[in-house]
């Protein structure tokens, strides 16, 4: 028995259909709220005509109010919208600033000519072309680093030769964006850098205000900011067996070897 689908202009009398059941309903949904937004306008005109016609004139309120609830529902759903893709980009940013920090790690770690790959990806696939590494507010300390491509990866060279490790945390980052700039903020109380050199280690508490702008669909690198450096040193020559309780107390007596260094005092 062939199917009477006269209810359903799109389907032919096998129950096929030529056009996507989902976008046909779409488009009469679409018709439907147009025929209203231009009937409420209209004295006497009839909202409810159009594609829902055959649902007869009490199939559903009418009335100014319906037409407000839907254009708050339609503020609404595009706020929502908005703040979804605000929460994507921010998530984005996160990502991308944690590949960062593996990147920098990876230039003070890697044999000179695999690090040396690792800065030519940095400024080529991850900053853009004004990028820069600003350090200038640290008095006597790096200075800035670039636009110049070539000058970055120098820098990120001599400067990882000295460093047998490091491991870059932004234990307390927050991302802010602007989609409509295409523009975004990440902000560091205390970027934590533990790194060896020779014997002796150091942790590297900073501050870091990084600026991003989105290049195609991703992020880019605008200028890595840091300021405010405070650094603790030790010896990390290897224990020896002998050390117990003397040495420890040895240990609290002189401060423990340590000494804390910020930059500028």
């Amino acid at each position: 028995m062939a199917r009477n689908n006269s209810r359903w202009p799109w389907m032919g009398a096998s129950g096929s259909s030529g056009t996507n059941p989902m976008e046909q309903l779409l488009k009469m949904q679409q018709q439907w709220l147009e025929s209203m937004s231009q009937g409420f306008g209209r004295a006497g005109a009839n909202p409810f005509a159009g594609p829902f016609s055959n649902m007869g004139p009490g199939a559903a309120p009418r009335g100014p109010g319906m037409m407000g609830g839907l254009l708050q529902m339609q503020t609404k759903l595009q706020e929502l919208e908005r703040r979804v893709a605000e929460l994507e980009a921010c998530n984005e940013v996160l990502r991308f600033m944690y590949d960062w920090a593996f990147q920098i790690d990876q230039t003070q770690t890697l044999p000179k000519a695999e690090a040396e790959a690792v800065a030519r990806h940095i400024v080529d696939d991850r900053m853009t072309p004004d990028g820069t590494f600003d350090f200038s507010t640290i008095p006597g300390w790096l200075g800035v680093w670039g636009p110049d491509k070539q000058d970055i990866v120098d820098k990120l060279m001599v400067f990882g030769e000295q460093i047998e490790w490091s491991y870059h945390l932004y234990p307390n980052g927050t991302p802010t964006v602007d989609l409509s700039r295409g523009t975004a903020t990440f902000t560091t109380q205390s970027e934590v850098v533990p790194l060896r050199q020779g014997r002796q280690g150091a942790w590297l508490f900073l501050r870091q205000v990084s600026t991003l702008a989105k290049v195609g669909d991703g992020w880019r690198m605008r200028c890595y900011e840091l300021s405010d450096l405070r650094q603790t040193q030790g010896d990390l020559s290897p224990m020896r067996s002998s050390l117990g309780a003397s040495a420890s107390a040895g240990a609290r007596e002189s401060g423990g070897g340590r000494r804390v260094v910020r930059r500028g005092d």
